[in-house]
């Protein structure tokens, strides 16, 4: 996930989740970037199987380039303290 601070847009991020004992859901909704206000809001959400399976579903990506310069693109998963 990029650079993202939910304390960042007037208060209007919410973070909620649901669990049925075979999904958990996490959706973060109205997120901004740190280093890039304007280009938000953003909503994804992370569910978690117990299959083992994660899935990422973005509702709202706004057409902005995410720079690169304070962190290195990746897809998928990564350890984040990787440099």
């Amino acid at each position: 996930m990029a650079n993202f601070d939910a304390s960042l847009g007037d208060n209007e991020t919410e973070i909620s989740y649901y669990d049925n004992g075979t999904h958990f859901v996490c959706t973060w909704t109205k997120v901004y970037l740190q280093d890039q206000q304007d280009a938000g809001p953003f909503t994804f959400q992370a569910i978690l199987q117990n299959t083992g399976n994660i899935y990422f579903n973005y509702l709202q990506i706004p057409k902005v380039k995410i720079s690169s310069s304070n962190h290195a693109h990746r897809i998928g998963l990564s350890d984040a303290y990787l440099s």
